[in-house]
């Protein structure tokens, strides 16, 4: 029971690390006292208006970080006393893995928003929601 528990908070240690790191790049993507790393982005860039590096990409970044991170600690046994011999290292399991992500994902729902979103961008870009709203003027 003691194995589980310590393995848990690890685990937990790490995703409350990871938020962490997610609400500070939130936090400092472009405050408003000094100049952000999203500014300071923008600039190297060689300047505009555009912010290209939105708090989506943070996201992502973060989110494809917990596919790479292992869920136990990778030195155990390797770094100060070494395992014993005739014992094969065997590759943890990541904190999140791709069986996880396709069995807990609603994707019925996610296809549906999708989709929802790109109808609106087509008919406002084509100017058919414009069309259509004042078509429906005399109802005021």
């Amino acid at each position: 029971k003691q194995w589980y528990q310590r393995r848990v908070a690890i685990t937990a240690g790490v995703l409350l690390m990871e938020m962490g790191v997610l609400v500070l790049f939130w936090l400092l993507r472009s405050p408003s006292g000094f100049p952000g790393w999203a500014d300071t982005h923008l600039e190297m860039m060689g300047g505009g208006k555009t912010h290209y590096l939105t708090d989506a990409w943070i996201v992502l970044l973060i989110s494809l970080t917990l596919f790479l991170i292992p869920n136990e600690n990778p030195f155990r046994g390797r770094v100060i006393c070494r395992p014993p011999p005739g014992t094969k290292l065997v590759r943890s399991k990541r904190l999140l893995s791709h069986e996880v992500v396709m069995k807990k994902t609603p994707w019925d729902v996610l296809f549906i928003l999708g989709g929802g979103y790109a109808i609106a961008y087509g008919c406002k870009d084509s100017g058919l929601s414009a069309a259509v709203g004042d078509s429906l003027s005399f109802l005021e």
